[in-house]
């Protein structure tokens, strides 16, 4: 699973951009305590870490910014310059290097990140000071830039080398995050994943086909919550070995099925459906016809959508406006990630989560209708909005 999720990203840059204005005023009744213990360093720092460059970027710019503005620390000028570099420079940074330097131990790379980030933030912050005081007249040394960023600052040092990496590879060993959420290029990342599912998938489509058969009984059980299907256009994502097809094509108007393995269409393709086109691709990187459907049904596939923002993107692209976007299965959710755990792993799937958190990414382009979370049955159904 990916814990940076777009949503995700921004709502936990938001809370650590509150954070970065909150902590540094519990510091405010001690002496020369910004300089000393530098809380505002410590949100930036976590923000690179956990939601890459950009985000760490933006937080780090803007704390400083915001607090200068709201609380009146630190001094618009001539403090607030260097310090809005160094911070940007602290977020861009961290978020760069622990997302380029892997080597076979994570405290290594977490270690190396940070102490890569601390000189690139400080040197970017000292560069700057130097600029402003030289600028207005009066003079910067090496003396006041290493008192200022290292002798004075110790105990922020201390601080940041005992929490920061901690709370990171505790989010690691909690399997919140993943080794997923390093990807520097996630889109290259995807086209990997894509096609690492396809060879897997196609590896055994011909002793799928008889296992995933449906009776008419259980497949309208599974579609019920889509309603009538009269008349529409219904798109059946991971459709696999097709084993929705003979319900849908009798049905739905117009049909289309389609997956990444190009042997579990070859299967499919071998019933006799006149209504059905049947389409091998990866369904996030498709061209399938914008707001071109009026449904669309992700059937016992959905937890091999490893990048959760590009399926909702897809699926948004893909439906008309008031369209139902169904996902279902016919075990509970305990059994589906038993199952997923057994065979593949995070190299080809996720943990499916309850109802409310596995819709929290849709919230912008979807409402969410009803869900269903019981020992036999898992299903989630939302309409676009």
């Amino acid at each position: 699973m990916r814990f940076s999720s777009t949503v995700k990203k921004m709502t936990g840059s938001a809370v650590l951009i509150a954070i970065a204005i909150i902590l540094p005023l519990c510091f405010h009744g001690i002496a020369n305590a910004g300089s000393i213990f530098s809380p505002m360093h410590i949100p930036v720092l976590i923000a690179g870490f956990l939601f890459g460059p950009v985000y760490g970027a933006a937080v780090g710019v803007l704390s400083p910014v915001l607090n200068s503005f709201i609380t009146g620390m630190p001094p618009l000028y001539p403090v607030l310059p260097g310090m809005a570099v160094e911070c940007f420079l602290y977020g861009l940074a961290t978020g760069f290097a622990f997302r380029l330097i892997k080597t076979k131990w994570i405290w290594v790379d977490l270690y190396a990140s940070l102490v890569i980030a601390m000189l690139v933030g400080r040197a970017g912050g000292g560069f700057v000071n130097f600029l402003v005081y030289v600028g207005r007249g009066d003079s910067y040394s090496w003396t006041a830039f290493l008192t200022a960023y290292f002798v004075t600052g110790w105990p922020a040092i201390l601080i940041q080398f005992a929490l920061i990496p901690a709370l990171v590879y505790s989010l690691f060993r909690a399997k919140i995050m993943t080794s997923d959420d390093r990807e520097l290029f996630p889109n290259r990342e995807r086209k990997a994943e894509a096609e690492k599912q396809a060879v897997y998938f196609s590896a055994f489509a011909e002793k799928w086909a008889p296992k995933g058969a449906l009776s008419p009984e259980k497949a309208g059980a599974v579609l019920a919550p889509l309603g009538h299907l009269e008349g529409k256009k219904v798109l059946d994502v991971g459709c696999g070995t097709g084993v929705l097809e003979p319900y849908l094509s009798a049905r739905a108007k117009e049909i289309t099925a389609i997956d990444v393995s190009p042997s579990m269409i070859e299967e499919a393709k071998k019933g006799d459906y006149p209504n059905v086109s049947f389409v091998n691709d990866d369904y996030l990187e498709a061209k399938l016809g914008e707001r071109s459907y009026d449904a669309i049904v992700c059937f016992n596939s959905y937890p091999h959508f490893l990048n959760v923002d590009a399926f909702v993107e897809a699926s948004s692209r893909f439906l008309k406006k008031g369209g139902r976007l169904l996902i279902a299965f016919d075990h509970g959710r305990e059994s589906v990630n038993a199952h997923h755990a057994k065979h593949g792993g995070n190299a080809i799937s996720r943990l499916l989560l309850e109802i409310n958190k596995e819709a929290f990414p849709y919230w912008k382009q979807f409402r969410l209708v009803e869900g269903k979370d019981a020992p036999d049955a898992y299903f989630i159904l939302f309409e676009r909005r």
